[in-house]
């Protein structure tokens, strides 16, 4: 394919204009939105005119819709042109109307809670230490495991996150104890000597933790994990409940969508590392 072409319909070349509102491709995700025709109809000469007609057209939560359909577009083209990963257009949807669900539920309005609210919180590590928090969303019926992973360090900054989605029918605990051992297999590909795994199952945990061997159904995978220990020159793993593993659970919840379906870290995601960082 020509550099010069549009990395989606590969038909004519493109530019930003092309990519968000005229390529074929982008004008099937708006047909499939619930977004009226007269709001995001090609308005103006540039992309920044456009946008600004979308704003004046509508409120402030159809306008929202309007800039992460334009956002999903944009991160699907480069998924495309970079990874070769191909979707379609209801797949775009799809997230698009995923990513607001998220926005609009209560988890996300973590950010509102004022600091005399006594809830639990999500600490920093020691310096030089790592923190990785991990947790699993299972669904029993499609037998699929969503896995997120979020690493920090001792200022709170994140410095890495990790999202798996795997098509294995596994038992809650089960699937808790995979995300853990799927933290370790990050913290060493990434290099980190001395991390901290957390996790809002305290049996997993105790698991992790027991001097005795473990011969529940998820066993095997702690077998894996005692086995993994050995790769950290510092190495200790810590319950936290659900409120402090927010982050985690988050990245898992929306990884058991679907494989693709989480490209970059959501920003409701990134604002609450920011606010437990500064916490």
């Amino acid at each position: 394919m020509s550099d010069d072409l549009c990395a989606t319909c590969t038909t004519v070349g493109e530019d930003l204009s092309h990519c968000l509102a005229f390529c074929s491709f982008s004008r099937q995700v708006w047909a499939l939105s619930n977004i009226p025709m007269k709001v995001h109809n090609w308005v103006g000469t540039t992309v920044k005119e456009w946008i600004l007609y979308m704003r004046r057209s509508t409120d402030d939560g159809q306008f929202r819709n309007c800039i992460l359909i334009c956002w999903a577009l944009w991160s699907f083209r480069n998924k495309k042109l970079h990874e070769v990963v191909v979707v379609e257009a209801m797949e775009v949807v799809t997230f698009v109307r995923h990513y607001v669900e998220m926005l609009n539920n209560p988890v996300a309005r973590v950010l509102n809670v004022t600091r005399s609210n006594p809830i639990p919180k999500w600490r920093c590590p020691e310096p030089e230490v790592i923190k990785l928090n991990f947790d699993a969303s299972v669904n029993v019926a499609l037998g699929s495991v969503g896995i997120g992973i979020m690493a920090r360090s001792h200022t709170g900054e994140c410095v890495g996150w990790s999202s798996h989605f795997l098509l294995q029918s596994l038992d809650p605990t089960s699937a808790e104890a995979k995300a853990a051992y799927y933290a370790m297999i990050f913290a060493r590909e990434k290099g980190w000597q001395k991390i901290i795994v957390e996790g809002d199952s305290s049996t997993v945990i105790s698991s992790i933790n027991g001097a005795t061997e473990d011969r529940s159904m998820h066993g095997a995978i702690i077998a894996d994990i005692l086995v993994a220990k050995g790769w950290f020159d510092g190495f200790s793993a810590r319950h936290i409940n659900r409120k402090g593993n927010q982050v985690a659970h988050e990245v898992a919840r929306l990884s058991l969508k679907g494989p693709n379906l989480l490209p970059n870290l959501p920003l409701v995601i990134q604002n609450i590392v920011n606010f437990e960082a500064e916490d």
